[in-house]
């Protein structure tokens, strides 16, 4: 059930931050080594795609509603896994392009 499965996933997602809360940027390179993991390195563009993946907070200001979603522009040399982490990206999140 899904339940259970929110308990285990949570249980896991507790552990992983006792483990390593003394630590948070490595803790961070962790969880970014494993994001499009045939990629090596990268934390920065990897950091980048998880940022958009988890995406924002909608808000209201004045009359202006603005969205909590962002975009993301990839520009690089060829060969440099661009359309990797995108692939990976759209597998991960369902509303992906």
């Amino acid at each position: 059930s899904s339940a259970s499965s929110y308990a285990s996933y949570r249980s896991k997602f507790d552990k992983f931050w006792i483990e390593n809360g003394t630590t948070p940027i490595r803790a961070r390179n962790m969880i970014l080594a494993n994001l499009c993991p045939q990629l090596s390195g990268m934390y920065v563009v990897k950091l980048a795609v998880a940022l958009t993946m988890i995406g924002g907070v909608s808000r209201q200001e004045f009359d202006t509603r603005i969205r909590g979603q962002s975009h993301l522009l990839l520009v690089g040399d060829p060969g440099t896994g661009k359309s990797q982490l995108l692939r990976y990206a759209a597998q991960m999140a369902t509303r992906a392009v």
